[in-house]
């Protein structure tokens, strides 16, 4: 299987890695997305050639994107904007393309 794997630190992204190696998925069919690595790419060519779409933990999603006000008690780190355009567009691709995706909680664990 060839997965697409989006996420904002290099340094964080080794336990998914391993995570996927264990089940048998090779580096070469891992395609890494991050802001940076995907600014002039065609998500949409990226994901038609994938399986799979793997979102990694991190910091809180800005509620702008699904349609709420931040709000000053909620205690938010600091939004990474970029990040989570990148991951709503390839959500939003992937599900046009009925691609499975596995996300993992952003917010709890960063």
């Amino acid at each position: 299987p060839k997965i697409v794997v989006a996420y904002i630190k290099e340094d964080k992204v080794a336990p998914y890695l391993e995570a996927l190696a264990a089940v048998g998925i090779p580096e070469r069919n891992i395609y890494r997305a991050t802001p940076r690595r995907t600014a002039a790419v065609d998500l949409q060519a990226v994901l038609s050639s994938a399986d799979g779409l793997l979102l990694t933990g991190g910091a809180d999603l800005q509620p702008c994107l699904y349609g709420e006000a931040r709000l000053r008690a909620a205690n938010l780190d600091k939004p990474v904007p970029d990040r989570d355009q990148l991951e709503w567009d390839l959500l939003v691709e992937a599900q046009r393309l009925r691609l499975p995706v596995f996300g993992i909680c952003r917010g709890h664990q960063w």
